[in-house]
């Protein structure tokens, strides 16, 4: 790898930490309902992506097929999800706790399938 490569994948990296760092700050600190603060975060997102998408395909085909954009939206409704109970979670046990259980759990449910339900673990 050269050198500008890790040099801007670091830069990229520090600046995706300063976003997931602080936007639980700013969540709280806007005052707004949860409801609206994920409504935001959509439309944000959504105009960034399309802006990125338009960028990087131009004029190229986009390549969903009717399932995979299905299976795109489904993906989104869960992650909607996600943001409502995160961001809820907030102002009931703290920022920090809450990131910790946010970030925490999927290894939580690993370890909950291994030893309580018997299964097994592999490197896969």
């Amino acid at each position: 790898m050269q050198e500008h490569e890790i040099r801007r994948g670091a830069v990229q990296m520090a600046l995706a930490m300063l976003l997931s760092g602080t936007l639980g700050w700013f969540v709280l600190q806007s005052g707004q309902g949860v409801w609206n603060v994920v409504f935001a975060r959509c439309v944000i997102g959504t105009l960034g992506l399309g802006l990125y998408s338009a960028w990087r395909l131009g004029s190229r085909s986009w390549g969903f097929t009717r399932i995979s954009l299905l299976w795109c939206a489904a993906g989104g409704v869960a992650l909607v999800g996600n943001w409502l109970l995160l961001f809820s979670a907030y102002r009931f046990c703290g920022m920090g706790l809450a990131t910790v259980v946010y970030h925490t759990q999927p290894f939580w449910l690993v370890l909950l399938g291994r030893f309580w339900l018997g299964e097994r673990l592999s490197a896969r």
